[in-house]
Formats: structure tokens, C-alpha cells, sequence
């Protein structure tokens, strides 16, 4: 008996042309990734019913194409599993109502760079966390199937690499797994799937200076001196800043005058 196979639904753009006219075009991937156009334009869902072509529109913004996409390959492959759209047009892909992980990761990254434009440096370590994820974790296929078990093999692996010969500090293990914690906090908020966070009320892992309840290593006033003493200018600002105030690099990049309030000493985020 023949397997049922999925209609395969694929996302396209219609843009204004120079002459006014309006046209199709196909959105490229590199790997799993879409490659945007940046020029106006709004994006289509388009699949076959039989020997039925069908479109749908799927918004103007590419985190909306993504929800769209994914939410109308669930719609159509719960159909097909209930038998409600007759006999499906023959696409080779296998019936599945699992989320495929690359595809939930795509929409996540999309989101966060549609919604801080101006943190690539986040959007790249956030990418850098998927890419962990996704390759200590090859044996899941669907983030239906990620358990909190999964989550903490991830640790326990992260814990085990090196990274620039030095072993991946209990830290850096707690930010990922709180990235992570993010990412399906969005799945299950903005794209509705029906899952548990299996990152939920994670226990934070302690390093040796941690477990031993000594404080973290910081400057002394005369290392600090002399650090500020080799400064000039611009750096000289930038350091004391960093000193006094407790931000990070990023966060120093992009503070401006309207961010502070130097009566109250506070930052805009304090108020």
C-alpha cells in the first residue's frame, strides 16, 4: 500500500517590477536558511490540491511568512491524516505533523533579527547556540521530540567540549540553555505550538569559584589605575565607563545621551 506523502507547500513573493508591473518570484535558500529580498513586496503560500494549484497570502514581514508557512503545513498535513483532502498530489515528502528543527530554528532567528536590527552581535551568538543545539542533538528531528532529558545531555556535552583550547566554562553552558529557553518560549507563544518548555525552571550549573562561594575575580583600584593611566581619548571614556558602570561592550556601542539621566544617575532602563 502506498505511504501517504505531505503536499508541499513552498513560499513566494510577488514584487513590483521598475515597469510597474507586478511578478512571482521564488525566494532562494542557502542550506535552511531563506535568503531575503530586501525590495517591497508580499509573500504567497502556494501548494496543490490534486491537480489544483492554490495561493495564499502570508503578510508582508519575513517572521510572518514563517508563522504562515508553518502553521498551513500542520493544517494540511493533519488533514491528510484524517482523510479530509482526498488523494494528495505526490511531493516525495513523508507525512509528518512534527516541526522539522531546523525550520522551528530559521523562524526564531528571523524574529530576532526582525526585532533587533541593530544587536547583530546577539543575533550571532544566539545563532552560534542553534548551531550547538542542533549538532550535539542530531539524533531529533522535530522539536515535538525535545524532552527536558535532551536538555540536560546538552549540557552535559557542552560541559565536555573545548572551545579556543580552553574547556566550555558552566557559564557560557547557562546562557545557551537560557537562549534556549527563550527559543521555545517563542515557539510556543508566537508560532502555537503545542509544547512544553523543556528548558522551564532549569537549575543553573556552578563552576568551581561558584561552588566554593568566592567571589568573582575583579580589577583592583591599582590594576585599574594603570589600565586607565595606559588610556587616551576616546578609550580612556570608554574604560571608565565600562568600570564605573557596569555595562557590556554592546551595550556601550549603542548608548546614547538619551539612554542616561545624569540628575538621578540612573540609565534609561532603571527609570
Amino acid at each position: 500500500m502506498a505511504r501517504k506523502r505531505q503536499k508541499a507547500v513552498r513560499l513566494i513573493r510577488k514584487i513590483r517590477l521598475e515597469a510597474g508591473r507586478r511578478q512571482f518570484v521564488t525566494i532562494p535558500r542557502s542550506g535552511n536558511r531563506y535568503l531575503w529580498d530586501p525590495r517591497p513586496g508580499t509573500y504567497f503560500l502556494e501548494w496543490w490540491e490534486g491537480n489544483q494549484r492554490k495561493r495564499e497570502t502570508a503578510g508582508v514581514a519575513p517572521s510572518e511568512a514563517l508563522e504562515t508557512l508553518h502553521r498551513k503545513r500542520l493544517e494540511l498535513a493533519g488533514a491528510l491524516a484524517l482523510g479530509q483532502q482526498g488523494q494528495p498530489r505526490d511531493t516525495g515528502q513523508p507525512l509528518t505533523a512534527g516541526t522539522p528543527i531546523p525550520e522551528a530554528a530559521e523562524a526564531f532567528l528571523t524574529h530576532v533579527r526582525v526585532h533587533s536590527p541593530d544587536k547583530p552581535a546577539t543575533l550571532k551568538r544566539y545563532r552560534a547556540v542553534i548551531e550547538h543545539f542542533e549538532r550535539l542533538l542530531a539524533g531529533r528531528r522535530y522539536v515535538e521530540a525535545i524532552t527536558r532529558a535532551d536538555i540536560e545531555r546538552y549540557k552535559a556535552l557542552r560541559l565536555g567540549e573545548t572551545a579556543r583550547g580552553k574547556r566550555v566554562r558552566a557559564a557560557t553552558v547557562n546562557f545557551e540553555v537560557s537562549v534556549l529557553r527563550t527559543r521555545f518560549n517563542f515557539l510556543r507563544r508566537e508560532l502555537g505550538l503545542a509544547i512544553d518548555n523543556p528548558c522551564a525552571n532549569f537549575k543553573p550549573l556552578r563552576d568551581a569559584a561558584s561552588k566554593a562561594n568566592r567571589p568573582p575575580d575583579v580589577y583592583s583600584e591599582d590594576e585599574l589605575a594603570q589600565l586607565l593611566a595606559a588610556a587616551e581619548g576616546e578609550d580612556y571614556a570608554a574604560y571608565l565607563t565600562l568600570a564605573l558602570t557596569g555595562l557590556r561592550e554592546q551595550e556601550l556601542c549603542w548608548l546614547t545621551w538619551d539612554d542616561v539621566c545624569l540628575e538621578l544617575g540612573v540609565s534609561q532602563q532603571q527609570r
